[in-house]
């Protein structure tokens, strides 16, 4: 018995013994679950963009410009660095490899929300959550390491916050020139970047308030910020120019993208209340957690990291709001901001072990889903059947998830076709070289066809073909070949 030194109580033991418990487990569960993911990728099922982002690096391969001589409405850095993959490498393979680069991709981003949660003033055993978290979050994991430019614009956009943060306690002027270095790769991948832009200026401005001593060096630095980023892009438009399609990108990244979105009669649209609820339903667990991190974090807003996040979280949602073809990658700059949010839960002893019980509750869970995946199986055997029907040099018209990467297309076709040639309508272009491109015909008569609408092909001219010359292949069942 304890008589001079007063025992311990009872739940104090017990909620010591669940905390070491909890801290061992929480790594061991996210290494397993990101190993698990690994040996998955290679045969999970491939998204429509992956293909897409794929086939025109393959087309730049090949010589081609983007806009000016395909379709295409996203950055073209993307593309450029996968069109360094050998030409005729086969599309499972080339999927792969680029897959296995998304995972890369995503272990530094899980790092970085380490790094910042740390940054935030968590010890290592804290900051630990944010990227346990996030590997637990279902969509996040799968569509981080799907073929996708905003992997690397998340990276970069982490990378960005990580210096600006180390910034605030240094001042240093190499992490302002990192901050904006990496803030502009971000939106050199892709334009979504730009809702972390407000918010570092925002909360510059707020440091240099509560910094009078400092007030002139920050501002010096803001400006540096703001005119590293001009800069870079300036020298980004310059480039496109020189390779000769920066008119075809201000229009089909600009005045085309703008056109479908404010458009009302298109029905590319996407409803944004079924997809937030599918994923909220998949991956509750990080909405709970984050929302209530926002709440115990409102205190402390007037902290220039805070405000930074809260910001950010802000800019992210209302870009999902206002895009009328919002989907599962427009949220993962949202989930990330959660994440951190989740550490201020952990300021709070019990709050704290209630949070870690429900991430190793998130990490089997996401497991689970990890192992109900849906083959590509199917994919695969369809492309190397079109590839076995259509040489090298011969076209075909086949929509993702099925097109096999490495072969030219008839036309442009892609996802939501019929709508994007009304807009071009719509917008009075059908007679100008971008109505001509939308329906362009490399050749007039396509080797295979795989599944297309009637109305579709008679969009482009070639229904009647369809019709006196298609032969059904014995193989793939809405596969159609022509001699």
């Amino acid at each position: 018995m304890c008589k001079d030194i007063a025992c311990p109580m009872p739940f104090e033991k017990i909620n010591k013994v669940l905390h070491l418990a909890l801290n061992s487990l929480l790594p061991l569960l996210l290494f397993g679950l990101l190993l698990l993911h690994l040996f998955m990728l290679p045969v999970h099922w491939w998204d429509h963009d992956e293909i897409e982002h794929l086939h025109a690096s393959w087309l730049i391969s090949q010589g081609m410009r983007p806009y000016a001589d395909f379709f295409e409405a996203h950055q073209p850095l993307f593309w450029y660095l996968f069109s360094l993959l050998p030409k005729q490498t086969a599309p499972d393979a080339m999927l792969l490899v680029a897959r296995g680069f998304m995972f890369l991709c995503m272990l530094f981003t899980l790092l970085l929300s380490y790094d910042i949660a740390k940054l935030l003033g968590n010890d290592s055993q804290k900051a630990l959550l944010p990227p346990a978290l996030l590997a637990s979050t279902w969509v996040f994991l799968r569509t981080s390491t799907e073929v996708r430019p905003d992997n690397p614009m998340l990276l970069f956009l982490a990378l960005s916050v990580d210096f600006f943060l180390r910034y605030l306690s240094s001042h240093k002027l190499v992490h302002v020139f990192l901050c904006s270095l990496a803030f502009t790769l971000a939106f050199i991948f892709l334009h979504k970047a730009v809702t972390l832009f407000v918010p570092i200026c925002l909360a510059l401005l707020l440091h240099a308030k509560q910094n009078q001593s400092q007030k002139e060096h920050i501002f010096v630095h803001l400006l540096m910020f703001l005119t590293i980023f001009a800069i870079l892009v300036a020298v980004m438009l310059l480039l496109f120019h020189l390779a000769g399609f920066l008119d075809e990108y201000l229009f089909f990244a600009f005045t085309f993208t703008r056109a479908i979105q404010s458009s009302t009669e298109l029905s590319i649209h996407f409803s944004l209340a079924p997809i937030i609820s599918k994923i909220f339903l998949d991956s509750p667990f990080i909405f709970v957690l984050g929302a209530l991190g926002f709440f115990f974090a409102l205190r402390k807003l007037m902290n220039p990291s805070t405000l930074l996040l809260f910001t950010w979280l802000l800019c992210a949602i209302a870009l999902i709001a206002l895009s009328k073809m919002p989907n599962k990658q427009f949220l993962l700059p949202v989930l990330f901001v959660l994440s951190l949010l989740s550490c201020f839960l952990l300021q709070r002893a019990f709050v704290a072990g209630l949070t870690k019980i429900v991430v190793v509750f998130a990490l089997l869970t996401c497991a689970f889903q990890d192992l109900s995946f849906i083959s590509n199986a199917s994919q695969k055997a369809i492309m190397h059947r079109i590839l076995e029907l259509a040489n090298p040099h011969e076209h075909i018209m086949v929509e993702p998830p099925f097109h096999p990467i490495i072969r030219f297309d008839a036309t442009y076709l892609w996802f939501g076709t019929k709508d994007y040639l009304s807009a071009i309508e719509q917008m009075g272009l059908e007679g100008t070289k971008y109505g001509a491109l939308m329906k362009k015909v490399y050749s007039s008569e396509p080797k295979v066809i795989y599944r297309i609408p009637l109305e579709v092909l008679d969009a482009f001219g070639l229904k009647e073909y369809f019709l006196e010359r298609n032969k059904p292949d014995i193989v793939v069942q809405g596969l159609f070949v022509f001699d």
